[in-house]
């Protein structure tokens, strides 16, 4: 009896160490699940967003100081043709190409999103772009003005919702693997939820 008593003793033993062993397996595999997200979502999402945003602010810097506010209206349209020539210029080899970058950007790897609904300055983003990029073509393909109809401004918290993702996923994903990582992720978690 002794003998039985022990056998499954040891039998129990060794499969609560195995299920141990599965649990802390299974919480390895997820964790580096998440880790792997986490460089994709910087990688492919983020990291190449803020850099067409970034880009794209550096071009607006070259364009005002081509075309200061001296040179331009009220509404911020140029006074003289030759303002004219230098906005649509930059519309063209510029603003256009990268909101259609940013756009493309968001609509194939909106899976990457860090949240479940697209942020509202992400939709006012997308907005602008198409409203710009429909106005310009109305004006050179048709020679229709739409003076008088009300822009949609670029969403000045896009920049800042993607830097503050960014920079957040950024630390999330250096604190992993420095080793400390795990038990501050799965902290910041549990205050999550």
């Amino acid at each position: 009896m002794t003998i039985l008593l022990a056998v499954i003793t040891t039998l129990a033993g060794a499969l609560a160490g195995g299920m141990v062993s599965l649990f802390t397996l299974r919480q390895k595999v997820r964790e580096e699940a998440r880790l792997l997200h986490k460089r994709r979502q910087i990688e492919e999402f983020y990291g190449p967003l803020f850099g067409l945003i970034q880009y794209g602010a550096a071009i607006n810097e070259i364009e005002d100081a081509r075309l200061p506010a001296s040179a331009r209206d009220e509404k911020g349209r140029p006074r003289d043709e030759e303002g004219g020539k230098v906005i649509r210029f930059f519309r063209e080899h510029y603003y256009l190409p990268l909101n259609m970058q940013i756009t493309e950007l968001i609509r194939t790897k909106i899976y990457l999103l860090d949240t479940d609904a697209l942020p509202d300055s992400f939709t006012e983003f997308i907005k602008h772009a198409a409203q710009l990029d429909a106005f310009h073509r109305l004006w050179k393909e048709a020679e229709i003005s739409t003076h008088g109809i009300k822009p949609i401004e670029y969403p000045a918290a896009f920049k800042t919702d993607v830097e503050i993702t960014l920079n957040r996923l950024r630390r999330e994903y250096n604190e992993y693997t420095s080793g400390s990582g795990i038990v501050s992720i799965l902290a910041r978690r549990r205050t999550l939820n």
